[in-house]
Formats: structure tokens, C-alpha cells, sequence
């Protein structure tokens, strides 16, 4: 792949190792080439603890790519997190042990989203 190529999409599912995942793959991110990113998140599981990674560092992880202009999309709840200090927050207690982020910049999906801090699950036809 060419470093100007853009990935439509890319998912990450990788047993409580996305926050080495998300680093591997930082310089894409800060370029804007991943449009969409599907990213599983464990903070419920332990799996993180196993693998020597404190939610900390994932949720430092997840400011980063806050802060290249990617919000993030909570499937569990359907929240929408624009800022750092809104990631921060609702990884501060999670209340599930296992969920997807949409972590996106594509124009469209962010249309579509506008100043909802919340989506309703029926607006979203796939």
C-alpha cells in the first residue's frame, strides 16, 4: 500500500492488543488515510491487564486519534465522542465489557452525525 492511499475501511479485532495496533498504524491516522476504523474495545475483560496495557494507555491512545480530527462512535450506547476530554470520560467507567468504536473522518458518515451526541440506532441502514 502507498502511503497516500486512502482505507476506506479497516477493523481491528485483536484480543486487547488494538491499542499496539492503533500505534502500529499512527502514521496513517495522523495523515487522515484511514477514512473508517472498526476497533473492538475490551475494558470489561481483563484482556488489556493480560497483555501489560492499562486503560490509560488505550485511552491516550484514543485522544490521539481525537486529536488528528477522528471522532469516535460507541456502538454499544451510540455516543458520540469528538473531543478528549469526552473519550476520557466515558472510558473513566465503562459500563460494558466489550464494544465497537467507529473511529472516523469520512465527510459523509460525519454529515450524517451532525451535533448529535447520541445516534439513533434506526438512522443508521447499512
Amino acid at each position: 500500500m502507498r502511503e497516500n492511499e486512502a482505507i476506506i475501511l479497516m477493523k481491528i479485532d485483536t484480543e486487547g492488543n488494538e491499542k499496539r495496533v492503533l500505534v502500529g498504524s499512527r502514521g496513517f491516522f495522523k495523515a487522515q488515510n484511514v477514512l473508517t476504523a472498526i476497533v473492538e474495545v475490551t475494558p470489561g475483560a481483563k484482556i488489556w491487564e493480560n497483555n501489560s496495557i492499562t486503560k490509560e494507555e488505550v485511552v491516550e491512545t484514543l485522544q490521539e486519534l481525537v486529536n488528528y480530527g477522528y471522532w469516535i462512535i460507541s456502538l454499544w450506547d451510540y455516543s458520540v465522542h469528538r473531543t478528549t476530554e469526552s473519550i476520557a470520560k466515558y472510558m473513566e467507567s465503562p459500563t460494558f465489557i466489550q464494544t465497537d468504536f467507529v473511529i472516523t473522518v469520512d465527510k459523509d458518515l460525519r454529515a450524517l452525525i451532525g451535533n448529535q451526541d447520541t445516534l439513533d440506532p434506526n438512522q443508521i441502514k447499512i
